[in-house]
C-alpha cells in the first residue's frame, strides 16, 4: 500500500473536487458501472423474494460499483488513513454494461456492497472481508469490525463511494 500516494490539492481544486486528496495508484484505474444489484440473505446469500410476484428483487435505483476488489481495497485502505478529509481516485465508467455482462452475472454481494472480498483461489490467497466503514470506525475509536459475516461463494464487488 505505500505505493498508492496521497497528493493534497489546491485549494482551488479542493473546492471543484470536493475532496482535499487525490490518490495516485501504480495500477491502472478501476472500472466502474452502474446496475441494481440482486437483493440478498445476508446469512445464507440466497437471491430475496418478493412474496407477492414470486421475483428476485433488485436494489431500487442503480448504484456504482466494480468488480476490481484488489484495486478497491488498495484506494480504501489509503483513504481510510486520510478520514476525516476525503479524496478522490481516477476511474473509468463502464457505459456499455454488455461488455461486463459476464462478469455482472457472477457478481455477489450480501450487503449491497459495503463490504468486499479480497484474496485468491488461483493464487491461494485467503479470503478476507474488507469494509472501508468498519475500518473508519476502528480507527475513531469506534466497534467496527472488517470481520467477515461468512461468504457465501461467487464473485463479490463493491459499491464505489
Amino acid at each position: 500500500l505505500p505505493e498508492v500516494k496521497a497528493v493534497r490539492r489546491s485549494p482551488e481544486d479542493a473546492k471543484i473536487y470536493g475532496a482535499e486528496w487525490r490518490l495516485e495508484a501504480p495500477f491502472p484505474p478501476v472500472d466502474v458501472c452502474r446496475f441494481r444489484c440482486k437483493l440478498r440473505d445476508e446469512t445464507t446469500g440466497r437471491p430475496l423474494i418478493d412474496p407477492e410476484t414470486r421475483q428476485e428483487r433488485f436494489e431500487a435505483e442503480e448504484s456504482w460499483f466494480t468488480l476490481d476488489n484488489r484495486r478497491l481495497y488498495c484506494l480504501q485502505k489509503a483513504a481510510v488513513k486520510l478520514l476525516p478529509e476525503r479524496c478522490t481516485v481516477d476511474a473509468v465508467a463502464e457505459i456499455r454494461k454488455e461488455r461486463r455482462m459476464r462478469e455482472i452475472r457472477k457478481f455477489r454481494t450480501l450487503d449491497n456492497g459495503k463490504s468486499i472480498e479480497v484474496g485468491s483461489v488461483v493464487d491461494g490467497v485467503p479470503f478476507e472481508t474488507w469494509s472501508w466503514r468498519a475500518a473508519s470506525e476502528n480507527k475513531a475509536g469506534g466497534k467496527g469490525s472488517s470481520g467477515s459475516k461468512g461468504k457465501a461463494g461467487g464473485k463479490s464487488g463493491g459499491k464505489t463511494q
